[in-house]
C-alpha cells in the first residue's frame, strides 16, 4: 500500500511553508502556512477570487471560525514556486509590477507580493521562510507570473505545475512540438 501525499489536520497543527487545501467560503482553495510570530500567523491563499492575499489567523488572539471548525487538506512541503520568466519582468524598483500577485527576488530571498484581507496594502511573503516583510531592499527582479511546482502531480507528470499566476496562463510544459 503506498503512503498518501496528504493528510488531514488543523491549522494550529500545521508547520510553516505547509501547502493546504483550506475551506474559504464554499470552496477548498490552496494556501500556504506561513511562520507564526505572535501576533501574526499568516495564511497566503493562492487560489480563489482576490488571490493572492494573507489572511491573519490570529487576529482575534486565536483562530476561530471556519479555520477552527474545518480540517485542512495537509500537502507537505514539496514544492516550489518559480517566476515566469516568459513574461514581463523589471529589474529594480518594479512601479509596474509593484502589485499583488508578483514575485520578486531580492538578493538571496524570494518572495510573493500579497494583499492582505480586509486590509489596504500589500506584505511580501518570504517564499523560503514563511515569514511575512516590508518591502525588501538591495537589488530586485519583479515578475508578473509565477508556477507552484508540487509532487503532488507525480503520478501524472514528474513535479507537475499545480498553480499558476496569473490564471489562465497556458501551461507550455506539456506541450509536445
Amino acid at each position: 500500500m503506498s503512503q498518501t501525499p496528504y493528510e488531514f489536520g488543523f491549522l494550529e497543527e500545521c508547520e510553516a511553508r505547509q501547502l493546504v487545501r483550506v475551506k474559504i467560503e464554499e470552496s477548498g482553495e490552496w494556501a500556504i502556512v506561513g511562520a507564526r510570530d505572535r501576533p501574526l500567523f499568516p495564511l497566503v491563499v493562492l487560489t480563489g477570487a482576490d488571490a493572492p492575499y494573507c489572511i491573519n489567523l490570529y487576529q482575534n488572539g486565536h483562530i476561530d471560525g471556519d479555520f477552527d471548525t474545518y480540517a485542512v487538506l495537509k500537502c507537505g512541503t514539496d514544492y516550489e514556486i518559480v517566476p515566469d520568466h516568459t513574461g514581463p519582468c523589471e529589474i529594480g524598483v518594479g512601479q509596474k509590477l509593484k502589485r499583488s500577485g508578483s514575485f520578486v527576488l531580492a538578493d538571496a530571498s524570494q518572495y510573493l507580493l500579497v494583499g492582505t484581507r480586509g486590509q489596504k496594502g500589500t506584505r511580501y511573503f518570504d517564499i523560503l521562510t514563511g515569514k511575512l516583510h516590508g518591502e525588501p531592499g538591495g537589488s530586485t527582479a519583479w515578475f508578473a507570473g509565477w508556477t507552484l511546482w508540487s509532487n503532488l502531480m507525480r503520478p501524472i507528470v514528474d513535479g507537475g505545475p499545480l498553480i499558476r499566476f496569473p490564471r489562465g496562463v497556458p501551461d507550455l510544459s506539456l506541450r509536445s512540438d
